[in-house]
């Protein structure tokens, strides 16, 4: 298997004064296909304890805001979500 490695640099566009991004190869790799293949698809997964520590703070993130059908309500009113005023003010 091959690994192709590029840069992505800015430089000046020929017969202008703008500036473009350019692909520049940069290396070349060979490697073996099985064993490539087999650390791309093999799996690292964490530990129990930082996956259940991520799900919680998402679970306080969605428990600190406003419920989405309340914003709702309000915008389906014409009224500002955040001061129930009409919309032309928010």
């Amino acid at each position: 298997m091959a690994w192709l490695i590029y840069d992505l640099g800015l430089r000046k566009a020929e017969g202008t004064d703008s500036e473009r991004y350019y692909l520049t190869k940069v290396d070349e790799v060979l490697t073996e296909f099985q064993p490539a293949l087999l650390a791309i698809t093999t799996p690292s997964p964490g530990t129990i304890d930082h996956f259940i520590k991520i799900l919680q703070e998402k679970l306080d993130d969605q428990l600190e805001a406003p419920p989405v059908r309340d914003w709702l309500a309000l915008v389906s009113k014409n009224t500002c979500p955040e001061t129930d005023e009409p919309q032309s003010y928010c």
